[in-house]
């Protein structure tokens, strides 16, 4: 059992902190986590940082009396609910907005862990995140060759200009 918190500061009403404990001992280590967030705080989001957080190490026995946080995209990434999952093709895939050196998106076949990773090399808004988008570069990638079922070290990343075409569909579409 877990008891947690959310608070934010009026003068930064967009910076949602939650803060978490072991029900146990309301003493013992916490998790923190602050993120840039318009949404309502709920406690699927409280579920997904505590998930993530306890798959991450997070200490939760009393002897060890840190205090624990994730990293900033690890939160942001439990904020906005990804990695998300979808059904397509036959396959389960997992998705999710990546950061690291602009928002692109990484895509896996979680049927196949070892599959090859699809990165797309174009950097998105926020709002560009949606299922539809996922779809668009997983049909891509696979008509320009992504092994996403076979065990591959390497990954496979969609060109610019192919990203650029389908992000561009994608928008006019809507």
């Amino acid at each position: 059992m877990f008891r947690w918190r959310f608070h934010h500061d009026e003068d930064a009403p967009w910076q949602k902190t939650v803060s978490i404990v072991a029900a146990k001992d309301l003493n013992g280590p916490s998790l923190f986590a602050r993120c840039d967030y318009d949404g309502d705080v709920t406690p699927a989001i409280v579920r997904q940082l505590l998930d993530v957080a306890l798959d991450n190490g997070w200490p939760t026995n009393p002897s060890d009396a840190q205090d624990f946080g994730l990293t900033e995209q690890r939160i942001c990434d439990c904020f906005h609910n990804y990695p998300r999952d979808l059904s397509y093709r036959g396959n389960q895939f997992s998705w999710y907005p990546d950061t690291n050196g602009g928002l692109h998106f990484k895509i896996k076949n979680i049927g196949h862990p070892k599959g090859q990773l699809l990165a797309t090399n174009c950097t998105l808004q926020r709002e560009d995140c949606t299922e539809e988008l996922a779809i668009a570069f997983i049909d891509a990638a696979i008509d320009l060759g992504w092994k996403h079922d076979r065990a591959r070290r390497d990954c496979f990343w969609l060109e610019e200009g192919v990203c650029s075409r389908v992000l561009d569909g994608v928008r006019n579409a809507e």
